[in-house]
């Protein structure tokens, strides 16, 4: 059994948890950003 599988799936699994990290940052970050715009427009007719 060499180890040289593991290190690959050890690195694979890194990748990919940090990019569904990155997927849900930036689309929280949108939710938030939108909300933030309905907000102030809101917030501009209200005014």
């Amino acid at each position: 059994m060499s180890p040289l599988p593991w290190t690959l799936i050890m690195i694979f699994t890194m990748i990919t948890l940090g990019l569904v990290s990155m997927m849900i940052h930036f689309y929280f970050k949108n939710m938030s950003d939108q909300n933030y715009k309905i907000k102030t427009n809101l917030f501009k007719i209200k005014w």
